[in-house]
């Protein structure tokens, strides 16, 4: 599966400063607001210069779902083509892509501390907005392979302070082979 992701992640790498906190914007995980409202922006190389970064994570079933949902808005398909495009690795996207995916990249520029934390973290970051979405949301079962590894993430490490790379060696062999 990671070499389906090689070519997203030939990307900058972009870490934002907020109210004193260093986090990893991801998307579907507020990353748009949070780049909105930074107070700085650190790219690349820049980035191995810090000590600890927050990375906020979302429920898998539903981030997954979110992204599936803004990937057939942006490409003008239905929901079900875009799980048919899925299903088949027809189709890959950084906002439906495992949240362990965006660690991968992160790990390219930083080997630091790491505070995984959840979405409420966004409520203390983030001036309140009335932004609605141009979509609903449709519900769609998740394909594991797309969440099983976030689920262990989630499950070991939220509200913990890792090392980047305790994490991605302990579940680097969860990441499903195709």
């Amino acid at each position: 599966m990671l070499s389906n992701w090689n070519t997203l992640l030939n990307r900058d790498c972009k870490v934002i400063k907020i109210k004193g906190l260093y986090v990893y914007p991801i998307f579907k995980n507020g990353s748009s607001k949070l780049m909105k409202q930074k107070d700085k922006l650190i790219i690349n190389n820049d980035i191995k210069k810090l000590k600890n970064i927050v990375v906020i994570l979302r429920d898998p079933t539903e981030r997954f779902i979110s992204g599936v949902n803004k990937v057939a808005y942006m490409m003008k398909i239905t929901v079900n083509e875009a799980m048919d495009y899925i299903s088949t690795n027809k189709l890959i996207d950084l906002h439906f892509a495992p949240q362990f995916i965006w660690l991968l990249h992160l790990k390219k520029y930083f080997d630091g501390d790491i505070q995984l934390t959840p979405m409420y973290t966004l409520d203390n970051l983030l001036s309140k907005s009335k932004e609605g979405k141009e979509y609903d949301d449709i519900t769609v079962d998740p394909i594991k392979k797309f969440t099983e590894i976030d689920e262990q993430l989630i499950k070991k490490y939220m509200h913990k302070r890792p090392t980047l790379e305790t994490v991605i060696k302990d579940l680097i062999n969860v990441l499903p082979k195709n």
